[in-house]
């Protein structure tokens, strides 16, 4: 038994003693470190953090919403999901802040439906189904007051 433990502990020395030799070549070295510095991201490594922010600040406060009235409204009569009005802004070349863009344009058409009343759930979401909105017509406006 002490002699497993003695051939062992021999092999790991010989390893400990050629990764000492390996350390000493700079090339070697040098690929190493490009290597472990990737931490496991190689696609993402090599590319170089940009100077300025992705999103800077180019909308103004309340320009999310602003922005999804106006889509709301090139859709008329005609009802539409968050996809919907996702896709029209994203044509529109509207640059957003957030890193989800689903969640930011749904939270504004909730309050669009909540707090303005500028719009009405056609159909609410329940599970996978998205729910539909519809614009608020001047007539409904008037006869809910």
């Amino acid at each position: 038994m002490t002699s497993d433990i003695t051939i062992k502990i021999a092999q790991q020395a010989k390893k400990w003693e050629l990764l000492g030799e390996l350390l000493q070549d700079q090339e070697i070295v040098a690929f190493l470190s490009a290597e472990f510095s990737k931490n496991g991201n190689s696609a993402q490594a090599n590319v170089q953090a940009p100077s300025t922010p992705i999103h800077q600040s180019i909308n103004k406060r309340g320009d999310v919403i602003k922005t999804v009235m106006e889509v709301c409204k090139e859709f008329g009569p005609i009802p539409f999901t968050t996809d919907d009005v996702l896709k029209k802004m994203d044509n529109r070349g509207f640059v957003f802040k957030s890193t989800n863009h689903y969640i930011t344009v749904n939270a504004a058409l909730r309050k669009l439906v909540e707090k303005r009343g500028f719009l009405t759930y056609e159909r609410p979401g329940s599970g996978r189904r998205a729910a539909r909105y519809e614009l608020v017509t001047r007539r409904e406006l008037r006869e809910s007051m």
